[in-house]
């Protein structure tokens, strides 16, 4: 029985990529439009000492992500 083998050849852009370009596309489409409020949540998520203690405290009482 006569197999080939066919290389697999890494090319530069492959290499690093964790997801595939059109993993990215699809999930570029199918994500829902980011609104003004995850713009806000995800500011707050990231930056929680930026505010002030009695703000932090206000919003940890409305069950505020911080």
């Amino acid at each position: 029985m006569n197999m080939s083998v066919t290389p697999c050849v890494v090319t530069p852009a492959m290499v690093g990529r964790n997801r595939s370009v059109w993993r990215e596309i699809i999930d570029t489409v199918i994500e829902r439009p980011r609104t003004t409020a995850d713009e806000i949540a995800g500011y707050l998520a990231q930056h929680p000492h930026d505010l002030s203690p009695a703000l932090r405290v206000e919003l940890e009482r409305r069950h505020v992500c911080v």
